[in-house]
């Protein structure tokens, strides 16, 4: 009976060990592996079907942990902290997809823009570069105003477009401007765009800016110029005193 409990007592005692050791080579196993895929990030992939263009939020995408050594740089890492092509870090929700995600797709920076700045439905952007029928008359910013004339023949040139927004403008290396974002209706876009292909000539010129009643200013006034100008002016005492000189000269 001795004997027997005694060798019960061996073999838990192998076993013990056996598991031990089993566990430690386990364990080290698993370190290996840990350590040949290197950190664990986390990733987005979309919980359900996301429509091209469609505004996007933080609830539309689920995380997940992932081994860093098998994703491409492009990867979105925080949903609040995206960086596209240089520009400042934005979060999800000024940023639309440019394709359609179907759900589990993986969410990369490449893949998505900024949400555009046209509210109205009826408006477009149209890119119009500087080319052998099309020239620039000034130095633009975005914001600034412009009208377009165009020549469709050598019988008529006239001003076909006033007050188009400048959405945005593009230099070249000599700081030039190379190309200008225009912001027009949908109709008017289809006019310009013909007049683009077909019409020899077209001229964008900066329109004036606008004083606070809507018309266009039409004299800028210095500081300086408006100091002597002041003094040029009589004052209401001036005006007393010559007209007193003149009753005492009666």
């Amino acid at each position: 009976m001795q004997e027997a409990k005694r060798r019960a007592l061996l073999f838990i005692m192998i076993a013990l060990a056996l598991a031990t050791v089993a566990g430690y080579m386990f364990l080290e196993k698993l370190s290996s592996v840990d350590s040949r895929l290197g950190q664990m990030v986390t990733i987005y992939v979309a919980k359900k079907d996301i429509a091209q263009r469609q505004a996007l939020q933080p609830d539309n995408f689920e995380a997940k942990q992932v081994p860093k050594q098998f994703l491409p740089s492009s990867v979105v890492t925080d949903l609040n902290q995206i960086k596209l092509s240089g520009n400042r870090p934005l979060p999800i929700q000024v940023l639309t997809s440019i394709t359609p995600l179907a759900k589990g797709d993986l969410l990369t920076a490449n893949m998505l823009k900024e949400n555009s700045d046209i509210k109205d439905p009826n408006k477009r952007i149209i890119l119009v570069p500087a080319g052998k029928n099309t020239s620039f008359d000034s130095i633009f910013t975005a914001n600034d105003r412009v009208d377009i004339i165009v020549s469709r023949s050598d019988k008529e040139t006239k001003r076909m477009w006033q007050d188009i927004l400048v959405a945005g403008v593009g230099k070249g290396e000599d700081g030039s401007v190379g190309m200008v974002a225009l912001e027009m209706t949908i109709a008017d876009a289809e006019k310009f765009i013909h007049d683009q292909n077909f019409a020899p000539a077209i001229r964008i010129l900066k329109a004036p800016a606008v004083k606070d009643g809507g018309s266009p200013s039409s004299e800028l006034v210095l500081p300086k110029q408006k100091e002597k100008d002041d003094k040029k002016k009589p004052s209401d005492a001036d005006k007393k005193d010559k007209a007193d000189l003149e009753v005492d000269h009666e």
